[in-house]
């Protein structure tokens, strides 16, 4: 993929992977424009995605997610780079939208949990679809994490063109 790809690169993958990290490095590489759904999302609502599904909900933060996809589409033509949110993959409306090579990292469960635990530390709360299921500790997050990973990581393996094995 280069310059004069007409096709769009779209990165995939649970929360946490690495989408935003890959993708700058390979927009620099390319010499192409690099876009992170989630910071358009947060341009678009101001504030930032997690407060705003925490306040908002699902179906609202899917409307947000489509309507960022759609603008970033819509916006610009031929060879970018684009890092999707980790729950992409659970909205279909957006999904439709992505027209070009998906690929999929593929980060272990354990590297992505522990940047959630990283995470959680900073922000003082674990991601919505963890607290939510209000875990007395972290063996119980883990646990639930865990289901939620295999969920999602086989969502992203049938969508994706390629895979990446990504640490």
């Amino acid at each position: 993929m280069g310059k004069n790809d007409e096709k769009p690169l779209i990165i995939l993958g649970i929360k946490h992977s690495g989408k935003s990290t890959l993708g700058k490095y390979l927009s620099q590489m390319l010499e192409v424009p690099f876009f992170d759904l989630d910071s358009a999302i947060e341009k678009n609502v101001k504030m930032s995605v997690r407060q705003f599904y925490l306040e908002n909900g699902e179906e609202s933060f899917k409307n947000e997610e489509y309507k960022a996809c759609k603008e970033i589409f819509e916006n610009n033509s031929g060879s970018f780079v684009l890092a999707t949110g980790g729950g992409i993959c659970d909205n279909k409306k957006a999904l439709n939208l992505l027209d070009g090579k998906r690929l999929m990292l593929d980060a272990s469960e354990q590297v992505c949990f522990e940047r959630i635990l990283e995470n959680a530390e900073k922000t003082g709360s674990y991601p919505a679809y963890i607290a939510n299921k209000n875990p007395k500790n972290q063996e119980e997050a883990r646990l639930i994490f865990s289901e939620f990973y295999n969920r999602r990581r086989n969502s992203y393996l049938k969508l994706a063109d390629e895979i990446v094995e990504w640490v």
